[in-house]
Formats: C-alpha cells, structure tokens, sequence
C-alpha cells in the first residue's frame, strides 16, 4: 500500500478536464486529501505505524466519527464503511440532523469523507429499505435479510488486494451452517443464535458482523468499530442468553432491538477512547 505522500502524487496527476469532475470518485479522493492532509499527519506524529493491510470494514456511524482523524489516508481510501446512514443524509445533512446527530452534521470534514466514499461506492447502508433485489439474490436464502444479500453481491464485486482476485462471498447459506455447526467455535462470537439472528434481522451487533466478516475473508477484511481498537471482544456486550430460551420480548432486549429504527450504541465508543 501506498503513503499518504504517494497517494496525493498519484491524484495530482489526474487531467483536470476529466468529465463528471464533481462525481469522479479520483477527483473527490483528490480534494479530500489536498484539504485534509496537513491535519491527517499531525494527528498521526508519533504514532506507530499501521502495517495490518486487511482492507478495514468500520461498521458503526459514531466508532468511526470518533476515530477516523487517527486512520492513515492510505487505509481510509480503500476502506469499507458499513453503517446505519442513507445517501440523502449524507448528501443533504442539515435536513437530516434527527437522523445523523447534531456533532456529525456539524462536522464538516467529516461528512465530506462520507459522500467521498459514497462516491467510490464502499459506503453501504444497514437500514432495511425495499431494495430491488436481483435474480441470484431472490434466489438465496429467503431468511436472510436484503442487507446482507446486498452487501455480499457488492463485496463479490470487490477486489482483495492481498489476495490479487476477488473476496469471498459471505457465509449465507443458514440450512447449511446449522447443519455443519459452522460457528459454534468463533473468534468473536460463540452463540450461533446471535449470528443467525444477525443474519435474519442486521441488528449489527458487534460480535456477530465480525464473525460473519471475519469468516468470509479472515486474511483480507478487519471488521472494526473504533479504529486503534485492541481488544476481540467488546466491553458493553452482555452477557448472552441462547435466544431460544427466552420469550419474545426478552429475545429482543437481549439481543438489541430488531426494528428499524436499531442504531449502535455510543456507551462502547465512550469507554473506549481512552483504552
């Protein structure tokens, strides 16, 4: 991977008359890092250096708008950012102060490098709209919900850079994984029920969407809520209950409400910015 010194070279040579200039994806990467550059590497002086090169997957709104300042430039360019947002919000945000906070609206820098990886098409929603489906997608596993199917076709499409083709399709096939008990031994989460309702609802725990991650590209993708985060489990996880054995309503306090309306918590990033 390339330093932030080489990756601004390499923009700066860009013809100026490229067509679309304001939706060029090159251009807006361009802009962002001739803007913020500066301030990037005095954040970074005398930090140590990252050398994990998995591509990073943030998957949550406020870990990532607490921590993305301290991220070298060469991994937030090639970053996934998985999170609870619509493209009009990030488009349009004083409108949308309800839904993305008051301190991210306000934060210039910030959501500029949202509509940045929008327009490299990394940035992908977690919130349950009716999206159009393809062919092979209404296909798949009828339990599984629109956005993981979506998420999978678009990170099929996605080249690894480690391993020089393109990542591995998410593990979806839930008959399958009960079957072979797939994740009964995780990494980071060992309650198959957790990650079958994961699945079934995108709840976005933190736990089971980085099993889920992790088990489709362990040498590739790193699944992260607050970057420079060290630890493989999270501290404001409960303790957890086999969803099965509760009730209903139980089910859903343990496990995180499973409406729409679900954001991360920010009690996590709270606790973890002084770790």
């Amino acid at each position: 991977l390339f330093s932030t010194g080489t990756l601004a070279c390499i923009l700066s040579k860009v013809n100026p008359s490229e067509k679309d200039i304001h939706q060029s994806p090159v251009r807006m990467a361009e802009g962002f890092i001739r803007k913020y550059a500066a301030q990037f590497q005095a954040n970074l002086k005398g930090s140590k250096p990252d050398l994990d090169t998995r591509r990073i997957v943030f998957v949550s709104l406020s870990g990532l708008h607490a921590s993305w300042r301290k991220c070298p430039l060469h991994l937030l360019y090639i970053c996934i950012l998985l999170l609870p947002v619509k493209q009009e919000w990030i488009q349009k945000p004083s409108k949308y102060r309800k839904e993305l906070s008051s301190a991210i609206t306000k934060d210039e820098a910030f959501i500029e490098f949202l509509q940045w990886k929008d327009s490299q098409k990394l940035l992908f929603s977690t919130l349950r709209d009716d999206e159009q489906l393809n062919d092979e997608e209404i296909k798949a596993d009828d339990l599984v919900s629109p956005v993981w199917k979506k998420f999978n076709t678009a990170l099929m499409a996605l080249h690894d850079h480690i391993k020089g083709e393109n990542y591995n399709g998410l593990m979806l096939d839930t008959t399958y994984l009960r079957k072979n008990n797939c994740y009964k031994k995780g990494k980071f989460c060992q309650h198959p029920s957790l990650i079958f309702a994961e699945l079934f609802f995108a709840t976005m725990k933190y736990n089971p969407v980085y099993e889920i991650l992790y088990q489709s590209n362990p040498d590739s993708l790193r699944p992260t809520v607050f970057y420079g985060e060290y630890r493989a489990t999270f501290i404001h996880v409960p303790n957890v209950l086999e969803l099965n054995d509760l009730s209903n309503d139980a089910a859903d306090e343990e496990a995180g409400t499973l409406d729409d309306g679900w954001h991360v918590s920010v009690d996590y990033i709270n606790e973890m910015v002084n770790v």
